[in-house]
């Protein structure tokens, strides 16, 4: 199986056909006779060496047990400092053979192949991801029944799970809309909609909103939960509130208990014509955009060989070859004063004459120094690869032989 990208995550679904009649909308549920089919992004031998380090911390563990998750001062290690939140794995052992579930939290910042993936999914779709993964015992329930507040896509990596999946309970829920326990608990009498058995290879896809809950039986399971965090549009109404702000009518009092019913009406009147006035000023292609900013603002960076970069400049050359690194988002404007790339949450200016170089660097797979085009001497080559280098957005791979 190639490395796994968004594209095939979810074949044989088009992205068209996925994103036109199930996404923010229905389940998507694909089995697969294929239990390799995640091996790229996780195994059960990646969870071996996980749980085999000695620096794990707390939240990065969280375990559940009887449908709850645990307190935190139940699995790590005793401590004369109270922010020294070391995991004791062996409490971690007990608890999940005594039938509890090990949730690894941001798996993806601890799990390269993990990283490689979610960054691969953000490349491609622009959208934050988080990467939990779930190891749970035979005979075991997980949560109690909920649902999220996020869209989740759920990747069966070992094992077996069942999955229970019920109508939705609230239309696309934001964060601060959570299940409340008397509603869970209504769920204990009602037939799903579905129940499938997950094997190994096999995905589901569950909108924000769907109410949902699992259980072991003769097996253990291993699974990850790939969250998917898009902007709403309450975010772009929040951004717009941030420029009402800016405004002094927004910011006066609103009529008090002393105010005439004259002047009431005429606050109502005013006030809506002030924002009809407000709103119509504003570029909402300008505000849309900028969401770009925001999202490129908290990527992680990929900083695989940066360490090695770091030293090879020192022998970089003309005949070095560089490329963009994999799965680097990034912005590119130009105007008529100068050229920007912004990326993580940085930002790299280059005078305009240099967009025949900049433009040769960004749309070349890769490329040695020395072929690095427009009107600039060999120095001028060195010093721009050197300086893109070092901010992290390409890499030194090789040299021209």
């Amino acid at each position: 199986m190639e490395f796994l990208n968004f594209k095939n995550l979810i074949t044989p679904k088009t992205l068209n056909d996925f994103f036109a009649n199930y996404w923010e909308k229905n389940y998507l549920i694909i089995k697969r006779d294929d239990r390799r089919f995640f091996d790229s992004i996780l195994t059960k031998d990646d969870i071996n060496a996980f749980l085999a380090r000695k620096d794990i911390i707390y939240p990065f563990i969280r375990i559940i047990k009887d449908g709850h998750s645990l307190s935190k001062y139940e699995y790590i290690k005793a401590s004369e400092e109270p922010d020294y939140n070391i995991i004791d794995t062996d409490k971690v052992f007990d608890v999940y053979n005594g039938g509890g579930t090990i949730a690894i939290q941001k798996a993806q910042l601890s799990i390269s192949k993990l990283s490689d993936f979610c960054d691969s999914i953000e490349y491609e779709t622009d959208i934050s991801t988080n990467a939990n993964v779930y190891v749970t015992q035979k005979n075991t329930s997980g949560f109690n029944t909920h649902y999220d507040t996020h869209d989740i896509f759920i990747l069966q990596i070992d094992g077996k799970k069942t999955w229970r999946l019920y109508d939705s309970l609230l239309d696309l829920p934001l964060s601060s809309q959570i299940i409340s326990d008397e509603e869970s608990k209504k769920y204990k009498d009602v037939v799903p909609a579905i129940e499938i058995e997950l094997l190994p290879g096999d995905m589901i896809y569950i909108p924000r909103g769907f109410v949902h809950d699992t259980f072991t039986t003769d097996n253990s399971s291993i699974h990850i939960t790939l969250g998917v965090f898009p902007y709403t549009r309450v975010d772009f109404i929040k951004k717009i509130l941030l420029k009402a702000e800016q405004e002094k009518e927004f910011r006066k009092f609103l009529p008090t208990k002393f105010s005439t019913d004259e002047e009431k009406e005429y606050f109502i009147k005013n006030f809506k014509l002030y924002i009809k006035n407000f709103i119509d000023e504003i570029s909402f292609e300008d505000l849309l955009n900028s969401f770009d900013n925001n999202f490129l603002a908290t990527r992680y960076p990929n900083n695989k060989n940066r360490f090695a970069n770091s030293s090879q400049i020192v022998n970089m050359s003309l005949r070095s070859i560089i490329k963009l690194r994999d799965n680097v988002s990034y912005k590119y404007i130009s105007n008529s004063n100068s050229l920007a790339i912004l990326f993580y949450d940085k930002e790299i200016t280059f005078p305009l004459y240099l967009k025949e170089t900049i433009d040769s660097i960004l749309q070349t797979k890769q490329l040695s120094v020395t072929e690095l085009r427009g009107p600039i001497d060999n120095n001028s080559k060195m010093l721009i690869a050197k300086r893109m280098v070092l901010s992290g957005l390409l890499e030194i791979i090789g040299n021209e032989i």
